[in-house]
């Protein structure tokens, strides 16, 4: 990205990447659902050059052919058309311009699907409510995006094992919303059964290696 461009990202949040990145592009779009998280980013942003929008990812209320560049983090698993979330970014972008795709793997203590589905193996305790998840990021080539290049950097972070358990008994993770209050309940028992097996202490901190990526795709436009 340059000084020249202007970016959008979808699934904006809090500000975490626009803040930081805003100094080094000519402007910053970000487009929400939440208006409380926007508020968040607003009341943190100072001189950046950043602005916010209340919308849709999959009926973006921009121009055609508008932006220079766009950002997507970990916001596609949440978004059940986002075939047509992907197509209003390409329409947004001028022709030929960069996605930026950002996603991590393995960020907990434990692999919560594994050991869920080894549970569960019938899906009954939920599973993932996204296509998404299940599609890894094929979704982009399907239609018609070319990733040209990734950067992957790894980090480890301490966590208590019993955090895993707390994480779902808060329906974090979007893989829970779907679930009814009985499936949580028998989710949450069976997640904190197979941790208490795999470590001795489940309060105690452990370290947990996770890989941040970066796709970077071309649209097809």
């Amino acid at each position: 990205m340059s000084v020249r461009e202007r970016v959008i990202e979808i699934g904006v949040g809090t500000g975490r990447i626009p803040l930081p990145v805003a100094p080094f592009v000519r402007h910053y779009v970000g487009v929400d659902l939440s208006t409380a998280m926007m508020r968040r980013l607003l009341d943190k942003r100072a001189a950046e050059s950043v602005s916010v929008i209340h919308g849709d990812a999959s009926h973006l209320p921009l121009p055609t052919h508008a932006f220079d560049a766009a950002v997507a983090s970990h916001i596609f698993h949440l978004i059940p058309t986002y075939q047509e979330a992907l197509a209003e970014l390409a329409r947004t972008l001028k022709p030929q311009s960069r996605l930026v795709h950002c996603w991590t793997k393995k960020d907990q203590a434990v692999d919560v699907e594994s050991i869920m589905k080894q549970i569960f193996p019938d899906g009954s305790y939920g599973g993932r409510a996204d296509a998404v998840g299940a599609r890894g990021t094929t979704f982009f080539e399907e239609a018609g995006w070319t990733k040209v290049g990734t950067e992957m950097h790894t980090f480890t972070r301490q966590q208590k094992p019993i955090e895993v358990v707390d994480q779902m008994q808060r329906r974090v993770w979007s893989r829970t919303w779907r679930m009814s209050d009985e499936q949580l309940a028998t989710s949450v028992a069976a997640l904190r059964a197979a941790i208490e097996q795999m470590y001795p202490d489940i309060y105690a901190p452990v370290e947990v290696q996770s890989v941040f990526h970066a796709d970077v795709y071309t649209s097809p436009l």
